[in-house]
């Protein structure tokens, strides 16, 4: 489990089409709750907010805060304040403009879930809930494990460090 790094800045280009993590210093697995919290402000899941311990329903969670920033340009929580970030986090509901599509509005609204039993992803079915989800229809998991996925905007002129 991830539990909340850094996000996005942990996700480095190889200059492959093939976002990486880098931020794995916390290098633990964790097989229960946990009630420690570390990572940006606005990715923090309600439950390790208020230190309820918390499993993998974070990590989806700030899967949701990624997905929602890719698409508005902010997290759906964000304010000047720490505090305030985090009540918004704890008793709001995210509202995506009109501009973003049914799938992604769909998807988001799932994994920023504040009842972890019916979060896309911790349920029966797991991580096949979210490959699964109608936003990501287009996309062949066994290419991208493989490594043989191509970017659609993966540009030929990386340079290298």
């Amino acid at each position: 489990m991830l539990h909340s790094i850094n996000l996005p800045s942990c996700l480095l280009d190889k200059c492959d089409a093939v976002l990486n993590f880098a931020e794995l210093d916390i290098d633990l697995i964790i097989q229960e709750l946990v009630y420690t919290s570390c990572g940006t402000p606005e990715y923090l899941a309600p439950e390790a907010i208020l230190g309820k311990g918390h499993g993998k329903a974070v990590d989806w969670w700030a899967l949701g805060i990624l997905i929602f920033e890719m698409l508005v340009g902010d997290t759906p929580f964000v304010d000047e304040h720490p505090f305030l970030t985090y009540k918004k986090i704890i008793s709001s509901i995210p509202d995506s403009p009109l501009y973003v599509e049914s799938p992604a509005k769909d998807i988001v609204k799932k994994l920023l879930t504040h009842d972890t039993t019916k979060q896309l992803g911790c349920m029966q079915n797991g991580v096949d809930e979210v490959k699964n989800h109608q936003w990501f229809k287009s996309i062949d998991w066994d290419e991208i494990l493989g490594k043989k996925a191509e970017g659609s905007n993966y540009s030929k002129t990386c340079s290298r460090w």
